[in-house]
């Protein structure tokens, strides 16, 4: 099974940033992107039933006052 981070795409024109871990813990960022709330939260819910951890939704300004995902 391919992990989302694999198969999602990242557009940065796209309002919201879902980050979080890697299910193995090999590493983490973005995980992909979504232009609404609802579909960010959706997908959120999706990457943590496949567990990713530390799953959030940001926005770019949070993602680039963040210092360590």
């Amino acid at each position: 099974m391919k992990l989302l981070h694999e198969t999602e795409k990242v557009n940065t024109h796209d309002r919201f940033f879902i980050c979080g871990k890697d299910p193995d813990g090999s590493g983490g960022g973005v995980i992909a992107t979504r232009d609404t709330l609802d579909g960010a939260t959706t997908l959120q819910a999706r990457a943590i039933m496949q567990g990713y951890t530390k799953v959030r939704v940001l926005t770019w300004k949070e993602l680039n006052e963040e210092g360590d995902l």
